[in-house]
């Protein structure tokens, strides 16, 4: 379909993803998002230090309840992105048909899986829990925890939604803002407690309960936003139930590409989930040492998925348009941009790691020496995720997402969570066992990432090739058809134009190609007028001589 659909902003935004230097757009596109991400770091480092202050114990209660959390989160997470790169597609394509239908269809599937599994969890909170092995003395608190923030699930993954159909199109300014939105709320919340707990309005079992619902609040106030975005009828990227399709073939062709991303999105979690039971071995300050010093690395890697996500859009709209070479440009130029952000990133956070590590440790001795080992290994594998992010992106605007998925299956059950076992139980090492699993599945899942981009970039770039030349060829047989029919007598001219529908689908299964019947039976009415009119100019020739 013609981008004439789209507003004067979405075509100018097309023309830059499709035409722009590509490290230009990707820095463009990332910024908002890089923004954000040194906003929510910087939040988060609050957030630790106010439950902290409510109570040591309550760190590793509310990260246990959370990564089990970001379980659910990363289903939606997953769908989200599996709708973003069909969008991306079909943007670059200029379908607006297609973009209707996917959003509208994956809309209405999010919010009835997300009120299913909801209402699942909140009654069963404690077997949840009690299944991941949290705890017993973490148990009552943890449970009354998940059942308050498992709620605000049904408006994340709305607004997960909104941000992927964002992206998609390169506006991630608005993404931003939203974000920001929800963290200032958070940490408005944050302070309200502070100081209900400091004049003694609130003890500390109340002002836990209090963190998980100021989440949920945050997250509603953003999900009105989307609401307007999603809704509006004046955008084309608007939501209705008349768009959505549950057929058969757009579901299959749907979760082929997202329910690898749904493996790797959830095996994070899963995987911390696990290696936290053996994080146990070391107590509690082992587990706040394992948190404080992720803290402290992902200044460094949390803008690694704007990155991605930028660089995502940019060689997904241009595979849809069938600009190959500018796809390896961005590649080339996603290799330069993204390493060298992370490395004036990793040698800032290097010069203040020291300031990092004695605030988080607040002056327990224990506490800070764990922190200082965890981060001297851990640090190393900051150019890794950088080079696994370049060519995640790749595989993600491709549709590749089942090598990924198998990529994060080796790193964090085939590598990281065997490795901390024997490291731990049969080499005798310490907390540092911890950030050299850690370091070496990076290692491993980056050297894999790697070899599928070197496979897939031949492979499936050669066939995307002939299938645009089998295209070609199919388009020129519907239209010499055309021609063809134009002079057929049987027919008579007066019949007007009768498109051979039958003929057209027998010609598709033959060429094996998955072009759009309309499509096809537009060119071939056009070759058929075409002849018509040159036929009649010939005639109109011969008699003026």
């Amino acid at each position: 379909m013609s981008n004439t659909s789209f507003s004067a902003k979405e075509q100018k935004k097309r023309y830059e993803l499709l035409n722009e230097r590509p490290a230009w757009i990707i820095f463009k596109t990332a910024m908002p998002l890089l923004f954000f991400s040194f906003m929510k770091v910087a939040f988060q480092f609050f957030d630790v230090l106010t439950i902290s202050k409510i109570d040591q114990n309550m760190v590793s209660t509310a990260l246990f309840v959370s990564d089990i959390q970001s379980i659910l989160d990363c289903l939606f997470m997953a769908m989200a992105i599996g709708v973003g790169i069909r969008i991306s597609q079909a943007f670059g394509a200029g379908d607006f048909d297609s973009i209707k239908r996917d959003l509208s269809t994956v809309f209405f599937a999010i919010i009835f899986i997300s009120l299913f599994l909801v209402l699942i969890c909140i009654p069963f909170a404690k077997p949840i829990l009690r299944f991941f092995m949290i705890p017993e003395e973490m148990l009552e608190i943890g449970s009354t925890y998940f059942s308050i923030s498992i709620f605000s699930a049904i408006f994340a993954a709305v607004n997960v939604l909104y941000f992927a159909s964002e992206k998609a199109r390169g506006r991630t300014k608005v993404v931003s803002v939203c974000n920001i939105v929800q963290l200032i709320t958070k940490l408005f919340f944050n302070f309200i407690i502070m100081y209900l707990i400091n004049q003694n309005v609130l003890n500390k079992e109340h002002a836990v309960i209090l963190l998980p619902l100021s989440v949920c609040v945050s997250q509603f106030l953003i999900m009105l936003f989307a609401f307007r975005g999603l809704f509006s009828k004046d955008s084309p990227f608007r939501v209705s139930f008349s768009s959505a399709s549950f057929d058969k073939e757009f579901l299959s062709s749907y979760f082929k590409l997202t329910l690898p991303v749904i493996l790797i999105k959830s095996m994070t979690p899963l995987a911390k989930v696990i290696c936290n039971s053996q994080y146990a071995v070391f107590g509690s300050i082992g587990l706040a040492a394992f948190s404080c010093c992720n803290k402290i690395c992902s200044i460094a890697t949390a803008p690694l998925d704007a990155l991605q996500d930028a660089e995502t859009a940019v060689i997904a709209a241009n595979i849809g348009n069938r600009k190959y070479e500018r796809v390896r440009k961005t590649i080339h130029d996603s290799l330069w941009l993204v390493c060298g952000i992370s490395i004036i990133l990793f040698a800032v956070v290097f010069f203040v790691s020291e300031t990092l590590i004695r605030y988080f440790a607040g002056g327990n001795e224990e506490l800070l020496k764990n922190i200082r080992i965890l981060y001297s290994i851990e640090k190393l594998d900051f150019i890794f995720m950088a080079l696994d992010c370049i060519f995640t992106a790749y595989l993600f605007a491709t549709k590749k997402t089942k090598l990924k998925t198998v990529s994060s299956f080796l790193q964090r059950f085939v590598i990281r969570i065997p490795l901390l076992y024997f490291l731990i139980n049969h080499f005798g090492f310490g907390i540092e066992a911890i950030a050299l699993s850690i370091l070496i599945s990076n290692i491993g899942a980056t050297l894999f990432t790697i070899i599928s981009y070197l496979y897939i970039s031949r492979t499936y770039e050669r066939k995307l090739k002939e299938n645009e030349h089998a295209e070609t060829r199919l388009i020129d047989a519907v239209r010499a058809l055309g021609r063809l029919d134009a002079f057929d007598t049987d027919k008579g001219y007066s019949e007007g134009i009768k498109v051979p529908i039958d003929l057209i689908e027998l010609m598709k299964e033959t060429f094996a190609v998955n072009i759009k019947t309309d499509t096809l039976v537009n060119e071939y009415r056009y070759a058929l007028v075409e002849a018509r009119i040159d036929e009649l100019e010939k005639q109109e020739n011969s008699y003026t001589n």
